[in-house]
């Protein structure tokens, strides 16, 4: 919603609302900010408040601070939606400027809610639908970079004087719908990675922002390109393992003269054999688990293993108490 602020939508009460949701939003993330711990080096949290806020005043405070300035700067100026600032004049406009760089504060929400992770490993248990999300994740960033980019475009010819030369006016668009708009410059984002457009940059502004995204979607485009052709290449070994195991034991059934009835059964159970490996893959399959600290595999092992243990009374007592023994059993054993 944030690049969205360069369109002029006019009154509109449900934008106020959406406005008023962002500005309380990021007001009350910023007291939230100071308390968060951070990651240390290795498995360690820093969660102690001394700690904790000078690592955030080196880091997020100051971006967060002037963000915070610009979202009630609008409202002493007069304005009510964060949406429809463009009716309080120029000097908002300059505001919605400054407020896209809390783009790169979202960026930094690395990790997802635990909902959605959760969401994610119940519904997307096998390698092949966990391939197939990844892709579309990427599809979904390239739609929100060309949304970003759109906006954007939008917001640097709009950011001039009326008199001024602008791609708005030279394609005659000052009366067109914001709709149209919308679709027009997102038209030209796309371009950017592929394709043509009929509308071009009019004036210095226009054609040193056209440059900039011209070589940041040039890197980028690589980066996709790449990450979608690792992704198929994932796909399609995973499908042609399962493939040529099916196809083999196909074979077998064939050669041995097998009836079409036991085949088929076989042929299925050999499939939800498939789908059981996936879904619980063996610790001796897992490479890099060989590489863990010895008490971090003992808090692994034990993660691993209560929710089944804890229903017997007996070990759930143990864990209640946190019996220091109770984890250690969980040592590998040479």
């Amino acid at each position: 919603m944030i690049p969205l602020a360069f369109f002029d939508f006019g009154e509109s009460a449900v934008l106020d609302v959406i406005g008023w949701v962002v500005r309380l939003f990021w007001s009350m993330d910023f007291p939230l900010s100071c308390l968060t711990g951070y990651a240390l080096a290795g498995d360690m949290l820093e969660m102690r408040p001394s700690k904790v806020l000078p690592h955030y005043a080196k880091t997020w405070m100051s971006l967060d601070v002037s963000m915070l300035a610009v979202d009630w700067a609008e409202v002493a100026i007069g304005g009510v939606g964060s949406l429809n600032a463009a009716r309080m004049g120029k000097t908002v406009k300059s505001l919605r400027m400054i407020r896209m760089m809390r783009l790169w504060r979202l960026l930094n929400v690395s990790q997802m809610p635990e909902f959605v992770r959760v969401l994610i490993h119940h519904y997307f248990q096998s390698e092949v639908s966990r391939i197939l999300l990844d892709i579309f994740k990427i599809l979904v960033f390239l739609v929100w970079i060309n949304h970003v980019l759109a906006c954007c475009w939008y917001g640097v010819a709009d950011s001039l004087e009326a008199s001024d030369h602008s791609w708005i006016r030279e394609a005659r668009f000052q009366s067109s719908m914001i709709i149209h708009l919308y679709v027009t410059c997102f038209h030209w984002s796309l371009t950017q990675f592929a394709g043509s457009t009929d509308v071009f940059p009019s004036n210095v502004y226009e054609r040193t922002f056209a440059v900039f995204a011209l070589l940041f979607c040039f890197i980028l485009s690589a980066s996709i390109v790449s990450s979608i052709t690792t992704s198929m290449t994932r796909l399609s070994i995973a499908r042609s393992k399962e493939t040529t195991k099916l196809t083999a034991l196909k074979e077998y059934l064939r050669e041995n003269h097998i009836s079409s009835r036991t085949a088929l059964r076989v042929q299925r159970n050999a499939q939800y054999a498939i789908e059981e490996q996936k879904r619980h893959t063996p610790e001796e399959d897992i490479e890099l688990l060989g590489y863990l600290s010895e008490p971090l595999r003992v808090e692994l092992r034990f993660e691993i293993t209560m929710p089944v243990l804890r229903k017997h009374a007996f070990f759930n007592v143990l864990e209640q108490e946190r019996i220091p023994p109770l984890r250690g059993s969980f040592a590998t054993r040479h």
